[in-house]
């Protein structure tokens, strides 16, 4: 069979034959959990499933007298395809061959391609003489959906785990033979011409492919998700409408009237006209739950939950559990919902109410707590980030709810600024004075300082390198000394472009003395020794730009790196002392002048930090 149509019909099935908008809300947030998508795909199912065909599970059971097991299927195979409607094909043409454009696999049997053929192509052209004959609107509304009808032959292979047996009512294990079953099953999606009185139905499915999880299958459909353990205590489960999906079914096709509703919104909003706001929400609300169990040509379209709210706003009408959903609130423009013009003219109209002083008038009525709450979610359309918080910080602690009181500060303080996180490296030199007896051999003298520290909420860590010389110690020999400055410190305040810390910790000090111009370099280390002592010491950073942060609005830009040039100044003094020179012991003292950078984030300081 060929690739393309076997993707197009599987596609076709698992969007349930349907409106092309069945899982358009809650798929994406079920990718990672596979036993959440098979639940999502359940409900939606269902409740596309007209009432009038939406009986219970032990109805089903009651009623079939075929073979009724408990089990998932294991494989999925398309024996035969056909798309009798491709795009841009006449359908003049069609049903005048035997099979049409059919696509078989690889194993059907003669007898299947047969059975198929004699099935869909009578259908086909019972359904394109009836258009012949229809009225020029419906062979317009027809030919708009016919490259979505797909006929096709089914088999499923399942792995059968109990058997119903009509008998006891109870549920056994299966044969041998009954372990792995093989069903076929011929599937029409899609409308079609119907007569007394002509219009247009459609054939829909809710076969899916693959599904690992357990259910009841009937000759007729399945159940929803069923663990194994319900088996036994099956009546009360089997009894609740919603546990029973049919294989197929019909439902009216409808003209989608959503696009209409939301263009009279859109005027309704431009007009000002509350009263038709009020009015058309209300019918597209109505035709929303309508199409869910009916073929409807196109998307429909709907208010995402923030829309809604905001338009609760408008309307003043206040939500107090905020359809159950205090994230449906939002100022942040979703650009893939479909109401996105709406979001904007409403946010607009709402800024403009808020400083004329109407929205307040509004929440007069309201709870102190309440009013608190909502005239900091109103304010917050302004996008002045600095009066949002400020609007906070005096009116947070009246809000009385806690949930309110968690969702603003959540959601509505967004003070950006510094990470906890920064890190900083610096090269430079400076002086280098020694104390103590360490001076009769090694002279103040210019050194060469590396660093590098980390810091995390005030707190330091980090090292550092710099050294002495020695170059007179006798007439052949030097001596080195080189510090490993390991510290922890604490930064004791922060400006835009200025930061000071204290540290300490200890020194490994390594030093060695060598020949002057040694002939052979392999000789040229006299001795050397290791030891260690302590270190303490201050800084002052300044940066030549101040912190830079993102917009706290969107989102994406959190977290960025950020990195900025400066100077650090150090002060500093290390211990010393070594065997390898007499009397060679007190320490350092040095300040050197580096050149530093900082590489830091952004985050969004919450109220009270």
């Amino acid at each position: 069979m060929g690739k393309l149509g076997i993707a197009r019909f599987l596609a076709a099935m698992l969007l349930l034959a349907g409106t092309g908008n069945v899982f358009a809300e809650g798929s994406l947030h079920c990718l990672f959990d596979a036993k959440e998508c098979e639940d999502y795909a359940d409900s939606s199912t269902i409740y596309q499933v007209p009432d009038s065909i939406n009986t219970t599970l032990q109805v089903e059971l009651d009623r079939d007298t075929s073979f009724v097991f408990y089990g998932s299927i294991e494989k999925f195979d398309v024996e035969a395809y056909l798309n009798p409607y491709q795009q841009g094909g006449p359908t003049e043409q069609l049903g005048h061959s035997k099979y049409g454009n059919t696509v078989f696999g690889d194993s059907t049997s003669e007898q299947d391609k047969e059975r198929f053929a004699a099935w869909a192509m009578p259908h086909i052209d019972t359904i394109n003489a009836r258009l012949e004959s229809a009225p020029k609107d419906l062979q317009t509304t027809f030919r708009a959906v016919a490259p979505d009808i797909d006929y096709a032959l089914l088999k499923l292979t399942y792995n059968v785990k109990k058997v119903y047996d009509r008998s006891t009512k109870k549920w056994v294990a299966p044969a041998d033979s009954q372990k792995a079953y093989t069903r076929q099953i011929l599937v029409r999606r899609g409308a079609f011409v119907a007569t007394d009185p002509i219009g247009l139905r459609a054939n829909r499915s809710a076969i899916r492919a693959n599904s690992q999880y357990d259910r009841i299958y009937t000759s007729n459909g399945n159940s929803t998700i069923v663990d194994e353990k319900k088996l036994d205590s099956l009546d009360a489960f089997a009894s609740r409408r919603g546990t029973f999906v049919p294989q197929a079914f019909v439902v009216e096709v409808i003209k989608n009237m959503s696009p209409i509703y939301m263009s009279r919104i859109q005027q309704a909003l431009v007009e000002g006209n509350k009263d038709v706001l009020r009015k058309t929400v209300t019918l597209l609300d109505s035709f929303s739950v309508k199409a869910e169990g009916s073929f409807v040509i196109g998307p429909v379209l709907n208010l995402s939950c923030q829309t809604r709210q905001f338009m609760n706003f408008y309307l003043g009408t206040y939500d107090d559990n905020l359809q159950g959903n205090l994230d449906c609130i939002s100022t942040s423009l979703d650009n893939r919902s479909n109401d996105g013009l709406i979001y904007v003219m409403l946010r607009d109209s709402l800024k403009a109410m808020h400083q004329s002083g109407e929205l307040e008038k509004n929440l007069a009525s309201l709870p102190s707590g309440d009013r608190a709450f909502w005239r900091i979610v109103i304010a917050s359309l302004s996008a002045d980030q600095d009066k949002t918080n400020t609007l906070v910080k005096a009116n947070v602690d009246s809000i009385k709810k806690i949930e309110q009181r968690d969702f603003v500060l959540k959601n509505y303080y967004k003070e950006a600024t510094l990470s906890n996180f920064t890190a900083q490296v610096g090269l430079g030199a400076g002086l280098s004075l020694p104390l103590g007896d360490s001076r009769d051999y090694f002279p103040t003298d210019w050194t060469p300082y590396l660093w590098l520290s980390f810091t995390y909420r005030g707190f330091d860590i980090g090292y550092s390198i710099h050294s002495m010389v020695s170059n007179d110690l006798t007439d052949s020999t030097f001596a080195n000394a080189m510090y490993i400055d390991f510290s922890v410190g604490l930064r004791t305040f922060r400006t835009k472009y200025f930061e000071h810390r204290i540290m300490a910790g200890p020194s490994v000090i390594f030093t060695d003395i060598r020949l002057k111009d040694p002939p052979d370099s392999k000789d040229a280390v006299l001795e050397e020794e290791t030891l260690c002592r302590y270190n303490v010491s201050t800084s002052l950073d300044f940066y030549f730009s101040g912190i830079k942060v993102d917009d706290p609005d969107d989102k994406r830009a959190m977290n960025k790196g950020h990195g900025r040039l400066g100077l650090r100044l150090l002060v500093g003094y290390s211990g010393y002392a070594t065997d390898l020179l007499k009397n060679a012991d007190g320490g350092n003292f040095y300040a050197t002048l580096s050149l530093v950078f900082q590489g830091y984030g952004s985050r969004l300081k919450k109220y009270g930090e």
